[in-house]
């Protein structure tokens, strides 16, 4: 996996990714990152963040977005819900089975 991150870094003049990490979940951090830059404005990020689960989306997607001069734009608090999205009225209303399967919190 580092060979493929240094083959991206290396595209656009990024030093190579570090060789040794001091746990699992810091090198794990480092690859959400990764995927985050190179993502970036392709539209992945909400669903990756909602694929890594509940505490990493309580962790990134809990209070302000700030602008450069400081002020709030957005007060985001994470629910459990938002982990699913709701299941479509009108695909509820062709199947019957799914009449009383809505996902929760919808």
């Amino acid at each position: 996996a580092r060979g493929a991150i240094n083959q991206l870094r290396d595209r656009c003049g990024m030093p190579d990714a570090p060789s040794n990490f001091a746990s699992k979940e810091e090198a794990l951090d480092f690859v959400r990152n990764e995927r985050r830059i190179e993502l970036a404005g392709e539209g992945h990020r909400f669903d990756d963040i909602r694929r890594y689960g509940s505490t990493y989306c309580a962790k990134v997607m809990n209070g302000p977005t700030l602008d450069p001069s400081g002020k709030t734009l957005v007060n985001k608090q994470w629910s459990d819900r938002l982990l699913l999205m709701p299941i479509p009225q009108g695909a509820i209303d062709v199947n019957p089975l799914l009449k009383d399967d809505q996902n929760p919190g919808y």
